[in-house]
């Protein structure tokens, strides 16, 4: 098999592949989407929840300080009732003001770590509602995917495997070249309609058509680009 022959293999084999994948409609695509949203989803819950697990070890810390500060608030209200002389009584009060002070502010932090927590906990539980209902569409639409594919399903494994063995034989630059116009058309090539063009209808110059006829090398369309070939 000849390169050129290569390309008309390759464009007819791309075209029976776009119509059965054209029979699924839109479901490959809603697919994909919901892959990519679930992701997304499943990647925003992990963060969320590695939020929770450093609020959770502040939390710990800062109830252990609390702590700390009121059994330090009780031993100096004790010691006032032991105090000989007004220069311990100060320092005694001192130490207790800056006990009241430590436990009000750490009070303060918690407060604002529990708003928080019980945030991230609702956002998690959306999530996990949200992931859940991803997963029930994904089910549904696999198997909808998988019944339109049923019938082609062995036509389209053989298609593929044959795309695979005629891309292996064309030059980086051509398929390069093809694929570009895959991307923007639907389609890599196109054969000759009479002596235009079958991608944009612009007539050929003889040279280009009788060139065409000599099937000798890879030709594009002076117009699109788009490699063109005669059909054989």
């Amino acid at each position: 098999m000849t390169k050129i022959s290569n390309l008309i293999s390759l464009a007819s084999v791309d075209e029976k592949i776009r119509e059965i994948e054209a029979s699924q409609g839109d479901l490959p695509s809603r697919i994909k989407k919901l892959e990519s949203e679930k992701s997304e989803l499943e990647q925003n819950t992990k963060e969320l929840n590695t939020k929770m697990y450093d609020l959770n070890k502040k939390q710990s810390s800062l109830n252990i300080s609390k702590e700390d500060s009121s059994t330090k608030l009780t031993k100096f209200k004790d010691q006032l009732y032991l105090v000989k002389n007004n220069k311990e009584y100060d320092a005694i009060n001192s130490e207790i003001d800056t006990a009241k002070d430590n436990i009000f502010q750490i009070s303060e932090e918690l407060s604002k770590i529990g708003a928080d927590r019980q945030d991230m906990e609702e956002r998690i539980k959306l999530y996990q509602s949200q992931d859940e209902e991803y997963a029930e569409k994904l089910e549904k639409y696999s198997g909808q995917l998988k019944d339109s594919m049923s019938s082609n399903e062995k036509e389209y494994a053989n298609l593929k495997r044959q795309r695979e063995k005629l891309i292996s034989g064309l030059d980086s630059s051509i398929l390069k070249d093809y694929n570009r116009m895959f991307e923007a058309k639907g389609y890599g090539a196109c054969s000759t309609l009479g002596e235009a063009c079958g991608s944009c209808y612009t007539s050929f110059p003889p040279q280009l058509t009788s060139e065409l006829k000599e099937n000798l090398d890879f030709k594009y369309c002076p117009s699109c680009s788009i490699l063109v070939y005669l059909e054989q």
